[in-house]
């Protein structure tokens, strides 16, 4: 570790050796990732072809997130970023390598095969508790806070563009490979996202030595601390609270997706990973257009709470739509509106917030906005079965719901000034340099 004055890294151009590396890495692990979620899907819907487990692993995925993101969050800010984002990469392709064997030497066993994806979905949620809040708070310390909205377009499209090729060869390698084979390849993309991080330096300010106190009651302190800015914030308290919300009533559009590919729309299989791979390209052109298109912070806020009300009326119009075309135009539309979005808060709660801080601040709000997450992904994988898979149903009240909470967000001041929050670039302090 070395001290330095200033952090000076990527003050020239957004991509420098560091943030490169980072986008690199991030790239081929998230390709491994969807290729095998993808095979996952593919695997249970055959041999089960169960909403309601569909459900349950998203809920037990869910779970380590919402329960330890903010104690994650807090630990990327005492910790080492780059340490917690290597080692969670390293974990991540253990468990995947142990799971390619068990498929190789149990593959016939179906009970304990679904009984290990449920405890690798598990261990999964647990190492993103860590990971994700630490390399959201190390990206703002490696580029200009003049490029960040760029930064955060870059990688978002990297990680749709990512989606869009894993699931557009997975059916295919699904066939071809089979499960195990397509296991193995996630794990090697792990190894290869840990190996590029460990060449990136991440500056990251130390925090101040306060003597009083034990080590236990700092950490309690610093756990705080993020939920209390929250608080203090309240366009921001607003925002989380409402999309904690808005969350729990997008995920039947995800988690019944297969079904109204099969049961509605009478077609392929294989269509689902093209309905993912339409919707990712919209987010595409959405992150593009967050990256690119520069707006006054008024006319940010303005803009992002319209495409928050449209996009309410999509999730309507799917469940309305019976046809190819129009499920298409949805999707493109959704994702555009969605990745312009998801840029726009991220690079704002960034910029709001002091680096020393951030992981802990990150932490909260993925514990407040994914706390129904694992109830939802249970309760509507059930009403998808008692309901006899009645998926426009579901849909269309799902969206009436998700339009009432966009119109409060349009109604609330203090919504719209969090949104066109506009920083005040000043010279960093003293950090320390994680080689």
């Amino acid at each position: 570790m070395t001290n330095t004055k200033e952090n000076k890294v990527g003050k020239e151009k957004l991509f420098n050796k560091d943030f490169f590396l980072l986008w690199n890495g991030q790239t081929v692990s998230r390709i491994g990732s969807q290729i095998y979620y993808m095979a996952m899907l593919l695997w249970i819907t055959d041999v089960t072809d169960s909403a309601s487990l569909l459900g349950i692993m998203g809920m037990i995925s869910s779970i380590p997130s919402i329960l330890l993101s903010t104690i994650g969050g807090t630990f990327a800010d005492r910790h080492s970023r780059k340490a917690i984002i290597i080692f969670s990469d390293v974990i991540n392709a253990i468990i995947i390598f142990i799971l390619a064997f068990i498929f190789y030497e149990k593959g016939d066993n179906i009970s304990l095969i679904v009984s290990v994806l449920l405890g690798i979905a598990f261990i999964n949620g647990l190492i993103r508790s860590f990971f994700t809040p630490a390399i959201s708070a190390a990206i703002p310390d490696l580029v200009p806070k003049t490029k960040l909205t760029t930064a955060n377009s870059f990688l978002q499209s990297a990680a749709q563009v990512s989606t869009i090729i894993a699931w557009a060869v997975s059916g295919v390698l699904y066939v071809a490979l089979g499960m195990p084979m397509l296991i193995l390849i996630n794990g090697i993309t792990f190894v290869f996202g840990a190996i590029t991080k460990s060449l990136i330096t991440i500056p990251q300010k130390k925090l101040e030595v306060n003597p009083d106190g034990s080590a236990k009651n700092k950490f309690t302190r610093d756990l705080k601390e993020g939920m209390k800015f929250i608080w203090r914030n309240t366009g921001l308290k607003k925002l989380v609270m409402t999309t904690l919300v808005l969350n729990f009533f997008t995920i039947p559009v995800v988690l019944l997706l297969p079904f109204y590919v099969k049961d509605i729309l009478m077609l392929d299989k294989v269509w689902i990973s093209y309905f993912i791979i339409t919707s990712a390209v919209g987010s595409v052109l959405g992150f593009l257009v967050a990256g690119f298109v520069r707006f006054r912070p008024v006319t940010r806020s303005k803009v992002i709470v319209i495409m928050m009300i449209f996009n309410a009326f999509l999730t309507i119009l799917l469940g309305l739509n019976i046809y190819l075309w129009g499920a298409i135009a949805i999707l493109i539309v959704g994702g555009l509106l969605n990745g312009f979005i998801q840029v726009h808060i991220q690079t704002i709660l960034q910029l709001s917030t002091d680096t020393k801080i951030r992981g802990r601040v990150y932490g909260a709000i993925s514990t407040l906005t994914g706390s129904l997450t694992p109830i939802g992904m249970a309760v509507f994988g059930i009403i998808g079965d008692l309901t006899g898979k009645n998926i426009p149903l579901i849909y269309e009240l799902s969206g009436v719901i998700l339009l009432l909470l966009t119109v409060y967000v349009a109604s609330s001041s203090d919504i719209r000034k969090f949104l066109a929050y506009k920083p005040e670039l000043i010279p960093e302090t003293t950090t320390v340099e994680y080689k």
